[in-house]
């Protein structure tokens, strides 16, 4: 009971590994092999093909693997295969689906005793291999095996259903979307006119070699119709995908009488509207009116019923029986609703997700109140409200919406009892279709969401295949390993930026440019301009430009639509610097960079813009630490306020500290403070006790930033301040002041001492131009005069 479960929870745990680690190698495999094979390590070996680690498996091991006869394992690693060399029509991998595909073997061999689901994975992976080659071989082997009889023993006698269904997948995605296409070698197949008759029955065609009939099952020469027209019609959707093959399409819209629709099952009602919209893709539109559209006219009056036009079910005359009107138009209603999920996969987009909404509100009161409405089964209700479930999660996959959220919950708390015959209506199945939701509401964190390309549409239908199973062990229908396969469909997509100076992510307006072919995403309301405002929350409607380009406003972090759309994305707004990116290689890292601007907090800090200082003109009427704040909340620069810029600081240059803190942060050069606080203290230290050193380094700074009018790293004030305090002193020195005596002598004495050029005669020619280095390292311009003062100071101190 609990063996597939086991499979999906093996599953859960391999992908949690990163398909770029690089760590993963056949050993590591091996060394993480059990004892005995399990089911919850099949379903971890899947997941290893699901994410590209598999290939590195040798050729050996993966012998040892499938000589164990373990049926999950052989599952598990079959389908694993075929996702990891998908598209490559690998010979080696080849050769090994062939032994567990009989129609593959020469006639003369000797077929294995292999379990059915096991063949079924192996025609699926094959289909993978060989996705989009249109290879005439094995679409001829899929195309007589959607069909295949019952052979002898107990061939072929179990779960035939799924069987074809995988033979249809197969096929189609050999042939994914090259329906209208000349294919050379394939026209004599006749794949259209063989495939409707799958879906419609007739004569059976005979094949060579003849298969033994089976003493179990006898069906006679005549298509049987419930096993093919599943795997057919499948695959003449994938085969005719985004063609707009008006033809094919008619051959799969629900029939227009009474006599028609009593003949088709409700759920190929629904898996048909489902392909009709996979051809006609770029006629599916996210309104009502288009899901309507699906319902044939008979059903139009069972239809006002159900969507609420008309109020009293009992007080309308329906064309069909009511047994038959009522489950075919909610088949035919979730049909168009997992198409219309199909064509807005990951997009978020708001009116499709409204469409869908409203059919699954109408489901649930249904499945709600059954009595209301004659002739639906619980069921069949079900089914449907799963489905609609499935469409929505499709559609906001990774945005975590709380409506769709709180509606899953409230489904998955469900406990129905068991009725009178021993029957749950709540099935495994349900159970799993919710899960699935879930999953896909939250899918990789909020990171990922859904691609839309051919294989990924292909990938997506076959995974949320709208039937599900009824209990654990069930295979009828659908092979439950498929359910995984949407893995080929997800892709990282969320775009945070990130702030440069303290590198954590924050919210940032951006403008997205993407090409016309591109679904426009909303997220938000439309109607709310985010240049009104500084609310994070609100975003812009999308704009067409003259080159049919579409741009719409959001807030990061944002999920990007498919990026072989993206034309640009460039960051708009007043609080940081202006950035445009083109190389989508840089948004695939999901981090983007930005600056912020001077006198600006971030939007989680002030969300309406009341705060900045720019904004506002009383940013010196409060403390300097609030209007620090206002600034920045970097708590280096906060500290660097509280220590020496507040009134109550120790600090002796309070005023130099709190002017060059606020100029750092207005021009956004912060990383310039320890500068700064260096020159004041080299200063300082001059003026008190003067150095030579000291001296030096000012007067290279003074001598560098002379006649410079526009200085980056010196504001002009300071400049003159330094320029100002060392010619007062030297003027000091020239009048004779006998205060600017010992600052002179103790240069001198200092210049001799720690240079040794004092030789004992202070005339000496040689000393003279040594001290008038010394001169010129407290002015540049009248070296002369100071330099005979210097002579004059050191005879006098006899130095």
């Amino acid at each position: 009971m609990i063996h597939w479960s086991e499979f999906h929870s093996g599953v859960a745990t391999g992908l949690r590994i990163d398909p770029l680690l690089s760590d993963i190698d056949s050993q590591w495999i091996v060394y993480n092999r059990p004892q005995d094979l399990t089911n919850k390590h099949a379903g971890f070996l899947f997941a290893l093909g699901l994410t590209g680690h598999l290939k590195k498996l040798s050729s050996r091991n993966l012998h040892d693997y499938l000589c164990q006869r373990h049926k999950f394992t052989s599952i598990g690693l079959l389908l694993g295969l075929g996702v990891t060399n998908k598209g490559t029509q690998d010979e080696t991998t080849t050769k090994l689906f062939s032994i567990h595909i009989p129609a593959l073997l020469p006639p003369t061999a000797v077929p294995l005793e292999l379990d059915h689901l096991v063949q079924t994975a192996a025609i699926a992976g094959l289909g993978l291999v060989y996705i989009g080659s249109a290879h005439r071989r094995m679409a001829e082997i899929l195309l007589d095996e959607i069909g295949r009889a019952p052979g002898p023993e107990m061939d072929n006698s179990e779960d035939r259903e799924g069987y074809s269904l995988a033979c249809g997948f197969s096929l189609g995605l050999v042939l994914l979307g090259m329906g209208n296409e000349n294919l050379p070698g394939l026209d004599d197949l006749k794949l259209s006119d063989r495939l409707y008759k799958y879906i419609n029955g007739g004569k059976k065609e005979e094949t060579s070699p003849v298969v033994p009939p089976s003493f179990r099952i006898w069906e006679g020469n005549m298509i049987n119709t419930s096993v093919s027209s599943i795997g057919a019609t499948v695959a003449l959707g994938l085969t005719f995908l985004k063609t707009g093959n008006q033809n094919i399409a008619r051959t799969l819209a629900a029939p227009h009488t009474e006599f028609l629709l009593e003949g088709v099952r409700p759920d190929m009602l629904l898996l048909r509207t489902v392909c009709y919209g996979l051809i006609m893709w770029d006629e599916i539109l996210p309104t009502t009116d288009w899901i309507n559209s699906q319902v044939p006219e008979v059903l139009l009056d069972c239809l006002e019923v159900l969507t609420g036009v008309s109020d009293d079910s009992s007080g309308i005359s329906l064309k069909v029986d009511p047994e038959t009107a009522f489950p075919c138009t909610l088949t035919i209603l979730a049909g168009g609703c997992f198409a219309l999920a199909l064509r807005f996969a990951g997009t978020a987009n708001k009116a499709a997700f409204k469409t869908i909404m409203f059919y699954l509100y109408t489901t649930h009161h249904i499945s709600r109140h059954p009595r209301d409405f004659a002739g639906f089964s619980k069921d069949l209700t079900e089914m449907c409200l799963v489905c609609l479930l499935v469409s929505a999660s499709i559609v906001m996959a990774g945005t975590g919406n709380l409506v769709l959220m709180r509606l899953i919950r409230k489904l998955r708390k469900r406990i129905v009892p068991v009725n009178t015959y021993g029957h749950n209506f709540v099935t495994y199945g349900c159970h799993m279709g919710i899960h699935m939701s879930l999953g896909l509401l939250f899918l990789g964190g909020g990171r990922y969401t859904l691609k839309r390309d051919n294989e990924s549409v292909a990938a997506l239908f076959l995974s949320f295949y709208p039937i599900f199973q009824t209990c654990q062990d069930d295979n009828t229908y659908h092979l439950q390993a498929f359910r995984h396969l949407w893995v080929i469909a997800a892709q990282p997509r969320l775009l945070i930026t990130v702030d440069e100076h303290t590198n954590t992510p924050c919210y940032v307006p951006v403008t997205i440019t993407t090409s016309p072919d591109c679904v426009p995403r909303d997220v938000t309301d439309p109607s709310r301009d985010v240049t009104d405002s500084h609310d994070p929350k609100k975003c812009l409607h999308d704009v067409m430009d003259q080159s049919n380009d579409i741009s719409r406003s959001v807030f990061t972090p944002v999920m990007l639509p498919e990026f072989d759309t993206i034309k640009s994305l460039s960051v708009i707004g007043e609080r940081y610097w202006p950035i445009t990116v083109s190389d989508v290689e840089t948004l695939k890292k999901g981090f983007l960079y930005v600056k912020k601007r001077a006198g600006f907090l971030e939007y989680k800090d002030d969300p309406e813009g009341k705060i900045n200082t720019l904004g506002r003109g009383d940013r010196y009427t409060t403390s300097i630490i609030d209007t620090i704040k206002t600034f920045s909340k970097d708590e280096s620069i906060l500290l660097f306020a509280e220590k020496f810029c507040a009134a109550q600081s120790s600090s002796s240059g309070v005023e130099f500290c709190t002017e060059q803190l606020l100029g750092c942060l207005l021009e956004e050069r912060a990383q310039y403070l320890p500068f700064y606080t260096t020159l004041h203290k080299t200063f300082t230290s001059f003026v008190d006790s003067p150095d030579p050193d000291h001296a030096e380094n000012i007067r290279l700074i003074v001598t560098f930033y002379e006649g410079k009018r526009n200085t980056h790293l010196l504001s002009s004030k300071l400049l003159s301040k330094l320029s100002y305090r060392l010619e007062e002193l030297f003027k000091d020195a020239q009048s004779g002041d006998p205060m600017a005596e010992a600052p002179l002598c103790t240069i001198a004495k200092n210049s001799v001492n720690s240079h040794r050029w004092y030789t004992g005669n202070t005339t000496d020619s040689s000393d003279y131009f040594l001290l008038s280095d010394v001169a010129e390292v407290l002015s540049a311009k009248q070296p002369r005069p100071i330099v005979e003062k210097f002579m004059e100071l050191l005879t006098i101190s006899g130095v």
